[in-house]
Order: C-alpha cells, then structure tokens, then sequence
C-alpha cells in the first residue's frame, strides 16, 4: 500500500502478446516483495497451458501467482467476475503488507479494475429476445446507425458486446459510447503505475514468430485436441488466438503450415490493436504518461507504415533499465500517487 492516499495502489505489467509480460512481472515481484495477479482471460482458466503461454510451475514457485488456473474450462469468465475475484485478492496481498503486481494483456480488464464497471443499464429481456434473433451483419448495421463510435471499436463478429452496447443505447436513449465517457472519469477504485513493454516492431514480430513455433513443437495441436475430447467444441477459451486456428487444422481446414501462418498473422494485428489502445487509452482516462519533457526517450516505431499518409505511428519510450524502473518506482511510492501513470518502457533495456 502506497502512503498519503486513500485509493489503493497496484503496479501493472502490460504491453502486446509476447512481449515477455509475465517473465518481466517475476523479475519485477522479487525486486519488490510483490505477488503476481493475472491479467490475462485464457490464463485464468485450468487445462489451458501451451496456447495461453503460461509460465511453467518452476518459473513460477519463484513468485505467488494468483488467477491462473482458477475456472474450470466449460464456466463463462466476463469482467464482472473477474474485477470481484481480483478485489478479494488484493485484499488479501495488501493484508500480508506485500505489494501487489498484475501482469497480463487484457486491456478491458484494466480499465474496468481501475475505473469499475461501465455504468450502462441493466439488460431488458424483451429487447434482449429481439435482439437475439437478428444475424450479426444486423446488429452490426445498427449499432452503427446508433452508436457509430462504439461500433468503430468492435468486431462485427462480436456478437455477445455488439448486443450489450445496442441494448444499452436504445434503452437509455443515448449512445453507449457516451455513457462510458461520463464514466471514464468518475473517481477510480484503484491508483496504479503500468508499466507497458514496448518493442521496435521488426523485433516484436519475430518474437511472436518465435513464440509460434515454439506453442507448436511444445504441443499446441494435441492440447487442444485433448479440451475438445474432454470439453467439447464450444468452450469460450477454445475461441481464443492459437486455439481457434488450431481446432480448424484439427478439423481439416488448414495444413500445418497455413496453422503456423496464421496464428503468426492474427497475433501480429492482435499486437497491434493491444498497443493501439495504450496509445488512445490513457488520454481518454486522464491517465499521467511518460516520457515527459524531463525524461530521456526513443522513439521507437510499431505499426505498418500508412501508404496514403506517408508515415508511421509510433511510441516515445523510456530508455530506463530494470534497475531505473525499481528506483523510479520506489520514488513513486515515496511521494505518493494521486492519478493513475503509464510508463512506456523500452523493451530492450529491461532484457
């Protein structure tokens, strides 16, 4: 716990897939009497191991670890549920008098655990049934007629969120969109420091190379054959990235090497959509970042390069080592925090 301030204060590890979040959270934790709380939705359930790129029981006896393994496969994980079990264990590691550390990619996650959950209306089972029974190019359609800027941020695929944020809109007679901005800046449960891993993004894409192959030749194919035999198909988590294209090769839908390609493929524009929002994100919640004007920086690059408008987006890191981070973070601590910071961390000087 962190002095002159009422708001507890927990220290975030985030950043794109493969990254090395979880690797950097244990280094992180032994520095600083910390446990480690995970961030991450396919983490947090038992039987998925290789496709959600859990560490191994040896790397984590190191540290305590909590929410990994915690939901049996078939149970349904939403925010919610997730923010109420994380509440309980920060509690628990405060009591302790050790900080408290979450490490993980979910970026919805985040927000809700610092700013509590969205305040959209309470679901109507009529419209809900209306809703139901229209196809997903439908729904999508009209939310973009109601709520262009929510529709902007989803997939037409989502169908589960493309419903809520409708529901949402026609019950309330207001945007969703502008529901959750009033609420974006109403007084948070959390302080936090989140420390964002950022990578050039030649080196972050031949890690999630790296990390490919390697979920394939450690078993990626037979452990999700092993879930459906045992589960069945319609687990939520066999929805995710690597399982998913996994179950079509099962299915005979891909070759081994068109599997490969496209779990690269789609993690590389996951990574790109996770860094898109620590990019927007802060800003919309009047997050502190830096670098700022008294700190050394790099600009590194990370997206695609835009044809049409002839440059490329990129982040201003910090240029710090472990040891700076440790030292910055303490002097955090010593002052007391107020708002919630973002750091953007230079990937490479930390490992």
């Amino acid at each position: 716990m962190i002095a002159h301030t009422t708001t507890p204060f927990i220290t975030i590890v985030s950043g794109a897939t493969a990254s090395g979040k979880s690797s950097f959270a244990v280094k992180l934790a032994q520095k600083t009497n910390a446990e480690i709380v995970n961030l991450d939705s396919v983490q947090i359930y038992k039987d998925f191991e290789i496709g959600a790129a859990k560490l191994s029981p040896e790397e984590m006896q190191a540290v305590p670890h909590h929410l990994i393994g915690v939901l049996q496969p078939q149970e349904r994980c939403n925010v919610a549920l997730y923010t109420q079990m994380a509440a309980k264990v920060i509690e628990t590691i405060t009591d302790k008098n050790k900080k408290v550390l979450f490490a993980g990619g979910s970026n919805m996650y985040i927000t809700c655990l610092l700013q509590g959950l969205d305040e959209l209306p309470d679901t109507d089972l009529a419209l809900r049934a209306q809703l139901e029974l229209m196809s997903k190019h439908e729904l999508y359609e009209r939310l973009q007629q109601v709520d262009s800027v929510t529709a902007a941020l989803l997939s037409p695929n989502d169908r589960v969120r493309v419903i809520r944020a409708l529901e949402a809109t026609l019950i309330s007679n207001r945007p969703a969109s502008e529901l959750r901005r009033e609420h974006a800046f109403s007084k948070p449960h959390y302080y936090a420091c989140i420390l964002v891993l950022c990578w050039k993004r030649e080196l972050l894409y031949k890690r999630i190379e790296q990390r490919t192959r390697l979920m394939l030749d450690s078993g990626l194919v037979e452990e999700t054959k092993n879930l459906i035999l045992r589960y069945g198909k319609k687990l939520p988590a066999l929805r995710s990235l690597g399982y998913a294209q996994a179950a079509e090769y099962l299915d005979g839908r891909k070759n081994l090497q068109e599997l490969s390609d496209s779990i690269s493929m789609l993690t590389r524009r996951f990574a790109k959509r996770q860094m898109t929002f620590w990019r927007n994100e802060p800003q919309k919640r009047a997050w502190k970042t830096r670098p700022a004007g008294r700190d050394e920086f790099l600009q590194l690059d990370y997206s695609e390069k835009d044809n049409r408008k002839k440059s490329t987006k990129g982040f201003k890191v910090l240029t710090w080592d472990l040891q700076r981070v440790l030292s910055e973070l303490a002097l955090l601590e010593e002052r007391g925090c107020s708002q919630t910071e973002v750091w953007y961390l230079d990937a490479e000087k930390i490992f």
